[in-house]
């Protein structure tokens, strides 16, 4: 299962492997921002973790983070060129209109039941704060795993096919 995540050029597997060094490293700060960085460069929706770090008081972390990732990122453009960076936006949307309905996700859900895209939308919303608020609350690895929750929550609405790669 990973290598053929990997051979399709699908990041999951590397997100893992970040979060999971994010978590080990925790109390060094540049490992865990270093970690996170590179997850968040790989797949944008692990961004909520920043939250945790501060939750958690990792205040070092989470700024080296959350400078750092868009700094990663945008050199990352810089060096493919910034031609294509306008589509984007529309090709994430396109992929949400088409693969949104499918997913086994609260959004998913939703849409499957014919609520409206505004609904899932915010639906997956609250639910991220709701997770990202208890994760304030709830101590080192019950905060971790409230994070990381929120984070696939929020992101469950992108997919980009079938086989249900996510997309960011």
């Amino acid at each position: 299962m990973m290598l053929s995540t990997a051979a399709v050029g699908n990041g999951i597997t590397l997100v893992i492997l970040f979060v999971a060094v994010l978590w080990r490293g925790r109390e060094t700060p540049w490992i865990a921002a270093t970690a996170l960085i590179a997850a968040i460069a790989t797949k944008l929706f692990v961004a909520p973790l920043i939250i945790w770090l501060l939750a958690t008081k990792r205040y070092r972390a989470a700024a080296i983070a959350a400078v750092g990732a868009p700094v990663v990122i945008l050199s990352a453009w810089a060096a493919i060129g910034f031609s294509a960076i306008g589509r984007y936006g529309s090709i994430l949307s396109a992929n949400d209109s088409v693969y949104s309905h499918a997913g086994p996700y609260l959004q998913g859900l939703l849409l499957q039941l014919h609520g409206s895209s505004s609904l899932a939308l915010g639906a997956g919303i609250v639910a991220a704060a709701l997770l990202l608020l208890g994760s304030w609350f709830a101590g080192d690895l019950g905060g971790f795993t409230l994070a990381a929750c929120a984070a696939i929550v929020r992101h469950a609405d992108r997919r980009d096919g079938p086989s249900g790669r996510a997309s960011t």
